[in-house]
């Protein structure tokens, strides 16, 4: 509306206005998928977000490449609020512990971001699981700091966020 050039890097909405560069997010949950059917994996989970379409896309190219192998996947959506309590965020863990103590391990398990995947793995040590024998985690940023601040460090699918800032300059 203000005509002047802009190019979105945001893969929050679904939009085409203005240029838009950004992530192939369905090509992220695929490649994670591909990671654990290569280690052998049987078993799998995506843990995601109710607001934002990349976490959609990811998760949909996560199962979808899965259905392909022959397997199901169990999905998790989480929505953090600015109100949540302590509490109801803890019952919301405790009942994906629940459910993951009654898979099938081991579990290759996608989240949508570093920051619940770090989450994933304190569920997993209060649950007694052993990572990566009995669930296996991936994110998605791979924030340096994050993943190698994690015991055992978080294993995450890149963003080639210098390629998009590069690519969305050059289209400006």
């Amino acid at each position: 509306r203000l005509t002047i050039p802009a190019v979105n890097v945001s893969s929050w909405f679904e939009t085409t206005t203005p240029v838009r560069v950004h992530t192939n997010e369905h090509l992220i949950g695929k490649v994670a998928a591909d990671y654990f059917l290569k280690r052998g994996l049987r078993s799998f989970a995506y843990w995601g977000s109710t607001f934002g379409a990349y976490s959609q896309h990811r998760r949909d190219g996560f199962r979808d490449t899965l259905k392909q192998a022959g397997h199901d996947c169990e999905v998790f959506d989480s929505t953090v609020e600015a109100n949540v309590s302590r509490e109801q965020w803890m019952a919301a863990e405790e009942r994906m512990g629940r459910r993951l103590a009654e898979m099938d391990k081991p579990i290759g398990m996608l989240c949508v971001n570093d920051m619940l995947a770090r989450e994933l793995l304190w569920v997993a040590e209060r649950l007694g699981l052993r990572c990566p024998d009995d669930l296996a985690v991936l994110g998605v940023e791979n924030d340096e700091l994050a993943c190698s601040a994690c015991i055992p460090p978080l294993s995450s699918v890149e963003l080639a966020a210098a390629r998009i800032g590069q690519d969305a300059a050059a289209t400006l």
